[in-house]
């Protein structure tokens, strides 16, 4: 159709098959000014218009394109009567889809905090194992290396990332400590440990510059979902330090039994047993050295009870000792006779741990029979002494009394206690002359002279 409006609408063009009829009404409604709308009757028919402008290559207007569709009654009153069910049909595929929508949506949430979940699980896992003070090594179930901590990378020598998806043998050498044989470190292996959890030995690490180290092993298999192994986990303690000091401790042991053995005093170990309230009920021999079985006349005492291998006149007061000790703690030295009144001992008892005590015997009978022998000689010689009018008296290096015979009542008229430590030899020398006195004595004390024919004037006490 021409471009323009009224009477001067003109057609143009009609495609074969368009009915002339409706092209016709079509003319006569623009000419009149009407314009058609989109659904125009002719007689008993009905036809559906679709308008479009047309515009040559220079945008210049060419008419108008009328496009006509005839509508069938009955294909639009089945239209009509399906277009409530295609609706509904379409509303419910279109709820489907959001609810689908929404389970797809709702899944990818879980699924995305199920795996940052995982991450952060995965982060805090790593995190340990970094952080662990003994050296761990993952291996997968290949036997090669899939994750190493800090510690494993400084004891093997090899750096996490040289060390991925390598044979574990080839990173870490393991070796016996006794003889220096290599070890097999397959994964069978590793199982065959992980059979015996926490049954791990002690092997020798070479590290990559040749570094030794001796470590506690431990291996645990990691499994998956069905049970399988999928690798495992090797744990290694270094406990060189420790090792060493077990050897020195046994060492030290070993010498100190030696020593206690040989030693002429006789040591023993008691256990001792608790009543209810907490305090000693009983005392047993853990251990005793041959100078103590020699001491108390036994062939062995280990398990015995304490009473019966002391004699039984020194039980009581031995136990009363012994029980100070256990409850306060530390140490007490004592004499103490055993048996037979001439046969004593130096007695040194102390808490040895946890519920014993330790005790040394020294015999000491012979310095007590010396001490009184002395004892006698000198009340004897003091006896001599006073009945002669005789002082014997002794002085340090200054001339200090530092002891005096009992003649001292008798000669000078003071008691022995007046002089020692207070008063010097020549304290009692009188004014006149002490000088010259002093300096005759001194003299000889210098050149370790005898004091023979030397007159010391004294003056009493009594004036």
């Amino acid at each position: 159709i021409s471009s323009g409006s009224g009477p001067s609408v003109r057609l143009q063009h009609a495609a074969g098959g368009v009915d002339p009829a409706i092209v016709a009404t079509i003319l006569r409604m623009m000419q009149q000014g009407i314009e058609p709308t989109g659904r125009v009757a002719e007689s008993d028919r009905e036809f559906m218009l679709d308008f479009r402008d047309l515009h040559d290559d220079r945008h210049r207007s060419l008419g108008m394109l009328v496009l006509i569709r005839r509508i069938d009654p009955h294909a639009a009153s089945l239209r009509a009567e399906l277009l409530p069910i295609i609706t509904a049909v379409a509303l419910v595929f279109a709820a489907m889809l959001a609810y689908l929508h929404f389970l797809l949506e709702r899944t990818d949430r879980g699924i995305r905090a199920q795996q940052q979940k995982l991450h952060e699980r995965e982060e805090g896992l790593r995190a340990v194992l970094m952080s662990m003070g003994d050296a761990v090594i993952v291996v997968d179930a290949t036997g090669c290396i899939r994750q190493m901590n800090r510690v494993a990378v400084v004891l093997t020598g090899w750096s996490e990332a040289e060390a991925l998806a390598k044979p574990l043998a080839q990173v870490l050498m393991a070796r016996d400590p006794q003889h220096g044989s290599p070890r097999v470190l397959s994964l069978d292996v590793l199982l065959e440990r992980a059979e015996r959890p926490g049954d791990g030995g002690v092997s020798l690490v070479v590290s990559r510059d040749g570094g030794q180290r001796l470590v506690a092993e431990n291996c645990t298999p990691v499994r998956d979902e069905s049970g399988g192994v999928d690798g495992a986990v090797w744990g290694l303690r270094d406990v060189t330090e420790e090792q060493r000091q077990r050897v020195a401790l046994a060492e030290s042991e070993s010498r100190l039994r030696l020593l206690i053995n040989h030693a002429l005093s006789g040591f023993v170990v008691l256990r001792v047993s608790r009543d209810v309230s907490g305090f000693a009920q009983d005392y047993r021999v853990l251990s005793a050295n041959p100078a103590f079985l020699e001491q108390m006349g036994l062939s062995s005492a280990v398990g015995q009870r304490l009473d019966a291998v002391l004699p039984e006149s020194a039980r009581d007061a031995l136990r009363m000792r012994l029980d100070r000790v256990f409850r306060d703690g530390g140490f007490i030295r004592f004499e103490q006779a055993l048996g037979d009144p001439d046969r004593w001992f130096l007695i040194d008892a102390f808490i040895l741990g946890e519920d014993q005590i330790a005790a040394v015997f020294v015999d000491i009978s012979a310095r007590r029979r010396d001490e009184q022998n002395l004892a006698m000689i000198r009340q004897r010689f003091e006896e001599i002494a006073r009945q002669s009018r005789t002082v014997l008296w002794e002085t340090d290096l200054l001339g200090l009394y530092t002891y005096v015979s009992a003649g001292a009542k008798e000669v000078f008229g003071l008691e022995p206690d007046a002089m020692v430590g207070k008063l010097y030899f020549y304290d009692l020398h009188p004014a006149q002359g002490r000088e010259q006195f002093l300096t005759d004595a001194l003299s000889r004390m210098a050149q370790g002279m005898a004091f023979a024919d030397l007159e010391n004037p004294v003056h009493m006490a009594q004036g």
